[in-house]
């Protein structure tokens, strides 16, 4: 390929978007499953009772540790150890060592203890002059130099790492400069800080196996045990009622081993009057029962199962199917499809582990399980046909996990088969896969009515140039009314410029061609090409690009095609560049901002203010 055909790069994660809804609100999709489950989710909503937690001190300001901590200064004192959790699991330590993240906010609370200490009852830090300023400097990292009390006096650095942590946790130390320089008094309050705790904090101190951490409070274990501080984080993400219920049973020590997989796949898991709410709901509490070897009823053993199966994998798809809306939940929890397509899921990871990485595994299972389209059958829908996917698969067998599936397609006569195939395919990273066909050719027939659906030779078409269109497409998603043939006249365009074997050529065909189809997308977005001659309109702007040999010709073809487009607007065809603006301003408004902006481009028009054309490079 000489130069490739594609916009600016759009991923697929983007419709993870439809999904936020589900992300933002841990357990809203699955509460819904069960109507008595949702009954008892208001318990526990918006706190835990007092007497389950408990306050931990942190010395110092709070908006100092927060500053050492990396943490933001507008969040609320509950999120404050949470926070701290995931920042010390997360960037505290690298192939086992501290990082100096954490060396730094570890030797920041023990100076601020010490300060703590200094200011005693009162938290009021304590300097009559320079007689009285030795230890609290020598705290801060410094040293008093000769002449204290004089105009010209300054403190000298003693030891960096203090004197460091003194100027970044935001110490006053300026204005203990200038109280030595006068001989006048300085105070400063230092009052340690109280932040609740999940649980109590005897529950955390007695996992660690760190000597420091049993002797200190949970501050000290969170700082020095990253296991503790993955549980930590993992559970403050569960809602309340569960993260409860978890702790009761199966326990915080037998979660522990499980923490990076209850970090990755447990915010969804909901626990209800001891029972594990399930996606589906009760009617295939049974297939659960089977898949994780736990009843839901059970809410210990199942959740310790499910963390535990399969290094992770039947976590990360119970994970995903709680996201998913319910109607997506019926169809896909619906016998035998949950045991098959986990079956198939777990198969296709073959060994690897779930959470392996900083990212959850597998987010295109989370995609193709939000956008998967069914038949009024119950079938999942198959753009084209099967036949179609048997070679799509075929020429697409550049790895080893799509061979090994390749294989199974031959025999295939049930859409339920494509279903599980891309299932397995979902573990596969991958921008231009098997998978990524589907989820986008399903996507172009979203929005068509089943007679105008795409053909099996237009997704071949399709599927044959994706790697190098695919962001083109969107169009198609955009304006379901361009058909089979309209779809043909751009694939014949787009061939012709890529076989163009001059770059100059080539390149000033491309943006001519992205710019004719650019004003045409805003055209008919602004509903100024009427619905019945989309695809007409649409076919005479990109069928002139299909005869460029010279610059002669590019030029000719662009004319054209912008004549054509101008023709289906109702404007001439030698329109002037000003009165093509004044076309994409829209429709003539009869309001009285539309009036006004109307107004503004008239004069525009009429004094020559107007916009440098265009040109070919």
């Amino acid at each position: 390929m000489k130069s490739p055909l594609r916009l600016s790069p759009i991923s697929l994660a983007g419709w993870l978007c439809l999904c936020i809804y589900c992300l933002i609100h841990p357990c809203s999709t699955i509460q819904a499953v069960s109507p008595a489950a949702s009954e008892n989710t208001q318990s526990l909503a918006t706190k835990t009772p007092a007497s389950k937690r408990d306050n931990v001190t942190i010395p110092g300001p709070l908006r100092s540790f927060l500053r050492m901590a990396g943490i933001s200064q507008k969040v609320s004192k509950d999120d404050v150890l949470a926070l701290l959790a995931r920042n010390v699991y997360l960037r505290g330590y690298q192939q086992s060592s501290p990082t100096e993240f954490l060396i730094l906010i570890d030797r920041y609370v023990n100076q601020a203890r010490e300060l703590q200490v200094l200011a005693g009852a009162s938290s009021t830090i304590r300097v009559a002059g320079c007689d009285d300023a030795g230890t609290l400097v020598h705290i801060l990292g410094y040293r008093l130099r000769e002449g204290c009390g004089q105009k010209n006096f300054t403190l000298e650095t003693a030891n960096p790492e203090r004197a460091f942590l003194t100027i970044d946790s935001g110490f006053p130390l300026v204005e203990l400069e200038e109280a030595l320089q006068k001989g006048t008094p300085f105070t400063y309050q230092y009052r340690a800080s109280r932040v609740p705790a999940l649980f109590h904090e005897g529950d955390w101190i007695g996992l660690s196996q760190n000597a420091r951490a049993s002797s200190g409070n949970l501050l000290d274990v969170l700082l020095s045990d990253p296991s503790v501080a993955r549980l930590y984080w993992a559970l403050a993400k569960t809602d309340d009622e569960t993260s409860l219920a978890l702790r009761d049973s199966p326990g915080l020590r037998k979660l522990l081993p499980f923490g990076s997989i209850l970090d990755f796949y447990g915010s969804q898991i909901c626990i209800r009057s001891g029972r594990v709410v399930v996606p589906g709901g009760e009617s295939v509490g049974a297939d659960w029962k089977e898949l994780v070897g736990a009843s839901p009823e059970k809410s210990g053993e199942f959740v310790t199962n499910l963390l535990a199966k399969d290094n992770g994998w039947l976590a990360a798809y119970f994970d995903t199917l709680s996201r998913v809306s319910r109607t997506q939940q019926i169809h896909l929890t619906e016998a035998p499809r949950l045991k098959q397509l986990y079956d198939v899921f777990r198969k296709a990871a073959n060994g690897t582990n779930a959470v392996s990485g900083v990212f959850p595994k597998a987010p295109d299972l989370l995609v193709l399980f939000t956008r998967i389209q069914w038949e009024p059958n119950g079938d999942p829908h198959v753009p084209g046909n099967l036949e179609v996917w048997k070679e799509i698969l075929l020429q697409k067998s550049d790895s080893k996990t799509v061979r090994s599936w390749v294989k199974r397609a031959r025999s295939w006569d049930r859409p339920e088969q494509l279903l599980e195939t891309m299932t397995a395919l979902s573990s596969i990273d991958s921008d231009n896969g098997p998978l990524q066909i589907y989820l986008t050719l399903s996507e172009l027939d979203r929005g068509r009515q089943p007679a105008n659906r795409l053909s099996a030779e237009t997704v071949r078409q399709l599927a044959d140039r994706f790697s190098k269109l695919n962001n083109w497409y969107l169009v198609f998603a955009e304006f379901p009314a361009l058909n089979d043939a309209g779809i043909a006249s751009f694939m014949k365009s787009t061939d012709v410029i890529e076989k163009i074997s001059n770059q100059t050529l080539r390149g000033n065909a491309l943006g001519a061609f992205q710019a004719t189809v650019g004003l045409w997308q805003i055209l008919a977005r602004q509903g100024q090409i009427p619905e019945s001659e989309l695809n007409t309109s649409w076919q005479k702007v990109v069928e002139p690009f299909t005869t460029i040999s010279s610059s002669t010709q590019l030029f000719d073809s662009t004319q054209k095609s912008l004549q054509e487009l101008l023709l289906t607007v109702g404007a001439k065809a030698d329109s002037s560049q000003g009165e093509l603006v004044e076309l994409l301003a829209g429709p003539r408004q009869a309001t009285p901002d539309g009036l006004r902006e109307r107004h503004r481009i008239d004069r525009e028009n009429q004094f020559g203010f107007r916009r440098p054309a265009a040109g070919f490079s």
